[in-house]
């Protein structure tokens, strides 16, 4: 196709042959249009206006004379990886792979077992079979292939070894997961008991006050308080537990505010004269009523001896 070069006013058209380009320079050198690059216009023959693609740059490129490497439309036509700070070969393939001949941007699975072993296939690898992107291989008798690699062959005894380690790696990651899970949920156990302990702040548990059918426990309450010289302000107080014949439920008491409640527990010592068995404590939670158990005999323990007679 021949070359034209067209006139009008103050704009120069450069029609370039099929394959051709106006890409660096003026678009007429000596009254000749600027073809001696290769075209990276949309279409087929380039025709250019002022060094302008009329309808675009190709795949790949941008820029005004479309000349720039563009790999954010479509990959840059690469197959594989685009690089745009590369002029040429600005196409690259993944492992495994190589650009075609045929085509810059096309990539083509490698053959490793074309090659030589112990160079482009393990040296342990007894029949080579090639897949795409990669090989695995045939193992002869008396060998196994390599579950970790599927590219060697390993003696059975090996092989029994590999899949024993496969599978302690397997329990490993296992156990950790599950210890994660459980740290986390111990957190969150954690949280609540806090909180279910923080909404008990302002209450006692009254342990062995005697009980009676027809009794109102708010009164049986401010009385025991009344012989502590206290008068605090109850928000409610209630037994706690079923009905026992054999023994006192123990009654939980709610005051208004905190302030009550230390003042009660700063008296509890009071009542012990006229209610010997009646014990006042924090209205702890079930969790840390163990724990507080557990502490105190402990210290029971370690205070008495195992063989001291009559500690209590």
């Amino acid at each position: 196709m021949a070359t034209n070069v067209i006139a009008e006013t103050d704009t120069i058209m450069v029609v370039c042959p099929t394959g051709r380009y106006k890409g660096e320079g003026d678009p007429v050198i000596n009254g000749e249009p600027n073809c001696e690059n290769e075209c990276h216009c949309k279409a087929l023959p380039c025709l250019f206006t002022n060094g302008t693609c009329k309808d675009g740059c190709a795949i790949g490129w941008r820029g005004i004379t479309c000349n720039e490497r563009d790999c954010g439309v479509e990959n840059g036509g690469c197959h594989h990886q685009c690089t745009e700070d590369k002029r040429e070969e600005w196409c690259s393939c993944d492992e495994g792979f190589d650009i075609s001949p045929n085509d810059s941007r096309e990539c083509i699975d490698i053959n490793e077992c074309e090659g030589e072993r112990g160079v482009d296939y393990d040296e342990d690898c007894h029949i080579c079979v090639n897949t795409i992107g990669s090989y695995t291989c045939g193992c002869d008798d008396g060998y196994e292939l390599d579950s970790a690699t599927n590219q060697t062959c390993i003696a059975l005894n090996e092989a029994n070894k590999s899949n024993a380690n496969e599978v302690a790696n397997m329990v490993i990651l296992k156990l950790g997961t599950r210890v994660k899970h459980l740290e986390e949920e111990l957190k969150s156990t954690k949280k609540e008991l806090k909180e279910e302990q923080y909404s008990r702040r302002t209450s006692i548990r009254i342990t062995d006050l005697p009980e009676n059918n027809d009794e109102n426990v708010s009164d049986l309450v401010n009385d025991l308080f009344k012989t502590m010289n206290r008068n605090p302000v109850i928000n409610r107080v209630h037994r706690v537990g079923p009905k026992d014949q054999n023994k006192n439920r123990s009654r939980q008491c709610q005051f208004t505010t905190y302030p009550d409640k230390y003042q009660v527990m700063l008296r509890e010592k009071a009542i012990r004269g006229s209610h010997p068995s009646v014990l006042i404590s924090e209205d702890l939670t079930r969790t840390r009523s163990r724990i507080a158990y557990l502490a105190r005999e402990k210290k029971r323990q370690k205070m008495c001896g195992p063989r001291t007679a009559g500690c209590v």
